[in-house]
């Protein structure tokens, strides 16, 4: 519903905090989801930190990994990256989770999931790895902000600081390419925009997919933030991809 409260969630945190055990595995992931998006207006996007609960919940979720789903498992590593709440305990042990059961993801948990890591910081090649032979057989299921920050979390999943030529996966860049194109009439603007500038920061050129895209964004040109109009711009020259009109 949207109506913030911070003194009902700072008083549920110290509850919470003492009896986590009791919590199923569902319960863990809507707490911290509610955290993560209770905003106190729509230009203050942080959430309701809690780090003393978040670092309590990590705990707990390890202990109980085993019983969580993927929409939770999904949904908590969304919350942790969305208030910027790291807890690397936490993102290393989900990894193996996530890995044995990713065949049971939907395009909308995988999604989150690699944006989660990638938002976070958190470095994972093999679950991006795996993921990426598993989004490829379920492409056609993906929605458009689902491939747009699917791609944007292989673009920025950086080994270090020093390395930040993102986790490179020519096959699925070129499957995606293929999907985006199939549905490009579905992507709004800021999914246009990250879309192209995922494919220039890790420098997967895609020729069709460039193509493609230049009548969808001058058709909606007037729709772009100034950001999305930027960072499209940024992704045709940075790509080398010439498109004067």
């Amino acid at each position: 519903i949207g109506h913030y409260s911070p003194e009902l969630f700072d008083v549920a945190a110290n509850v919470a905090m003492k009896k986590l055990d009791t919590f199923k595995a569902q319960e863990i992931s809507n707490m911290l989801w509610a955290y993560a998006t209770n905003e106190r207006s729509p230009a203050v996007t942080t959430g309701h930190p809690s780090p003393e609960l978040f670092d309590a919940a990590a705990k707990a979720t390890i202990k109980k990994l085993n019983m969580f789903k993927a929409q939770e498992i999904s949904n908590t590593l969304w919350s942790y990256a969305k208030i910027g709440h790291f807890s690397p305990e936490l993102f290393d042990a989900a990894v193996t989770k996530a890995i044995k059961e990713m065949n049971q993801f939907s395009a909308q948990e995988m999604a989150n999931t690699l944006w989660s890591y990638a938002k976070i910081g958190h470095y994972s090649p093999e679950l991006f790895d795996v993921a990426a032979n598993v989004a490829m057989k379920k492409l056609d299921t993906f929605k458009a902000q689902e491939i747009s920050n699917m791609l944007w979390a292989y673009a920025t999943n950086e080994r270090s600081p020093a390395v930040t030529t993102g986790h490179p996966s020519p096959e699925l860049f070129d499957a995606a390419a293929k999907a985006t194109i199939k549905k490009l009439n579905m992507f709004k603007a800021q999914e246009i925009s990250n879309t192209l500038w995922s494919y220039a920061k890790i420098g997967h050129f895609s020729p069709e997919l460039f193509d493609a895209a230049v009548t969808k964004a001058i058709k909606e040109m007037n729709q772009f933030s100034a950001q999305e109009m930027a960072n499209t711009l940024w992704s045709y020259a940075k790509i080398g991809h010439y498109s004067p009109e």
